[in-house]
């Protein structure tokens, strides 16, 4: 079934008068049934093809959300849309911790096959991107034995409370505290506002002399390219002395993680992963067109 057509059988015909009161009507709905822990603008969608959205009231926009940047292939990309339709044939859920299946399986041995370098690399598919750093986390403190992680400035890792307290934005943590312990904030390179690879690196080294022991490290937790922090993407030649960085100061478990804004090819070259030679890395949506894929991956050492 082609996009058109879809789109088609999407869109139900509506008289001037329920359209005039469509997006009214639902706003109302979502007023008094949904919560207000999550922000929604005015707009209702209806249907998305490609890079547009129609509304309700028939209104047509240019997309450039795309679901926080979960949608780099366009809304209903044909390929996998056909994907839906064969796997809703076969079954929607199983829990892999009740039923093996070899998607996912099959999917893990792809992402072995994309990581760079000759490492090889395990991965677990996760429900959300949180949920994936938290996981990073807990893989980096079991491997190495050590509690503490280092995180840096203007990133963005989630809202659980891990996460929010590895988050830098007062406007998502207040009044949810207090936060987990061992979470510790270094600078990160932002040449526009003045801040120079070597000033992140002193920082970083000004850290872990006063005010963490560098070998109570677990793990670094990196976005390659900061996504809420203002699209920044971080200088290679930071990337390899902050490896180095880890590796000399005592904390050579550290891990580098790509976000759901990284992780695209288009976003973030796999040159630009490989010069910090990650042993854990997380990624998201974008791979797979907004449907559901965060996922944690280790590298086997």
């Amino acid at each position: 079934m082609n996009a058109p057509h879809r789109a088609e059988i999407i869109q139900a015909p509506m008289s001037v008068e329920e359209r005039a009161s469509a997006t009214d009507r639902v706003l109302a709905a979502r007023e008094r049934y949904v919560a207000r822990g999550v922000s929604t603008p005015s707009l209702v969608v209806d249907r998305a093809e490609g890079m547009r959205v129609w509304d309700v009231d028939g209104r047509e926009f240019l997309d450039f959300a795309g679901g926080i940047a979960c949608q780099n292939l366009g809304h209903g990309p044909s390929a996998v849309v056909a994907a839906v339709h064969e796997q809703v044939d076969r079954y929607l859920h199983q829990c892999f911790m009740v039923g093996t299946y070899e998607p996912y399986v099959e999917l893990c041995r792809r992402l072995d096959e994309l990581w760079p370098g000759d490492a090889e690399t395990k991965s677990i598919l996760l429900n959300s991107g949180a949920e994936a750093i938290e996981n990073a986390v807990k893989i980096a403190r079991a491997a190495t034995g050590r509690p503490a992680v280092v995180v840096f400035e203007r990133g963005f890792h989630g809202r659980t409370l891990l996460t929010l307290t590895m988050t830098e934005k007062i406007a998502y943590k207040k009044g949810f505290g207090p936060f987990a312990p061992e979470v510790y904030r270094a600078p990160a390179p932002y040449e526009y506002r003045g801040v120079s690879v070597d000033d992140a690196i002193a920082g970083l080294e000004r850290l872990l002399k006063a005010e963490v022991d560098p070998a109570s490290v677990a793990c670094a937790v990196l976005e390659p390219v900061q996504g809420e922090g203002g699209f920044i993407p971080m200088p290679a030649d930071y990337l390899r002395r902050l490896r180095s960085s880890s590796t000399t100061t005592g904390s050579s478990g550290s891990t580098t993680r790509c976000s759901r804004v990284s992780a695209a090819p288009v976003r973030c070259g796999r040159s630009r992963i490989t010069a910090s030679s990650p042993t854990c890395s997380w990624r998201e949506s974008p791979w797979a067109a907004g449907y559901r894929l965060p996922r944690s991956r280790a590298a086997r050492s």
